[in-house]
């Protein structure tokens, strides 16, 4: 049996589904305005896009082609300016968990990544269900070999692991190709065996070495 952390003491977050606006019916897009802002987006019109805001056509829970309205802006222009987008957040487009997770995914910049997560409304520390996996922000981290996102999501109080009798950090930690990527395997490896962290897999540390 794998041995007990005690990392899951206080961590009872309910498991999610990955939808824009949970709970809520969606506002589709449809329309004049979606042709408007498909117009402005792809032209990259953020002038006009956040005039649209401020007349108040976006709501919460506004989704277009299934991405919120920031996270269509974001696909649209992965190198957005963050002062631009933080513009838009503060004229009315909040951010969600599924978001924040699109984000990771894409491997946005660790600046955008900070402008969105303390933005949130949805708490940080989700469990979520992706390609036959559970899956939290720091495991993402661990596959991806990102210390920088790893630490950051660990000083927040997301877990490194869904329950005890499942994959964590460890059994996902990505398989290093360079110098900078196996350095920074080490430096997430020794933060885990610090947190009393054991793999589930019984091999994963034969391949982790």
């Amino acid at each position: 049996f794998r041995k007990k952390t005690a990392w899951h003491k206080d961590f009872v977050t309910p498991y999610t589904d990955l939808m824009p606006v949970k709970g809520k019916k969606l506002d589709i897009l449809k329309g004049t305005l979606r042709a408007e802002f498909n117009h402005y987006n792809r032209s990259k019109n953020y002038s006009e896009i956040l005039s649209l805001i401020n007349d108040g056509n976006f709501a919460d829970n506004s989704i277009i082609g299934g991405n919120s309205i920031l996270l269509s802006i974001i696909k649209e222009n992965p190198n957005i300016e963050v002062d631009v987008l933080e513009s838009l957040m503060n004229a009315g487009l909040t951010p969600n968990f599924t978001d924040l997770v699109a984000l990771v995914n894409m491997k946005s910049s660790f600046e955008m990544i900070n402008l969105i997560t303390p933005a949130l409304k949805d708490p940080i520390d989700k469990i979520w269900y992706d390609n036959f996996q559970k899956n939290t922000l720091v495991m993402v981290a661990a596959k991806q070999l990102n210390g920088t996102l790893f630490d950051y999501w660990l000083s927040l109080g997301v877990p490194p692991e869904t329950n005890e009798y499942d994959f964590n950090a460890l059994d996902v930690l990505g398989q290093p190709e360079n110098a900078d990527e196996l350095e920074q395997a080490i430096n997430i490896f020794i933060t885990l065996a610090n947190l009393n962290i054991m793999p589930y897999e019984p091999n994963a540390l034969t391949r982790i070495q």
